[in-house]
């Protein structure tokens, strides 16, 4: 069996890294927006009827059981 490798130092040293000025991006700003779908239970809001039906039915649903 052969023995394992020995890496091997490149024959020139690599260029050193440069900083680079760069100009910072301010934050998005989130704006709470009202949801069209809101639960009766506990007023949390939804995008869809779709996920207020899901909500209620394994938030609200599952402790009555």
């Amino acid at each position: 069996m052969a023995p394992p490798s020995v890496p091997v130092p490149p024959p020139q040293p690599c260029a050193p890294l440069q900083p680079k000025a760069v100009r910072a991006q301010p934050d998005i700003i989130v704006v709470n927006m009202a949801k069209a779908f809101q639960c009766k239970e506990c007023s949390q809001s939804f995008d869809t009827e779709h996920a207020l039906g899901l909500h209620i039915k394994y938030i609200h649903k599952s402790k009555e059981e």
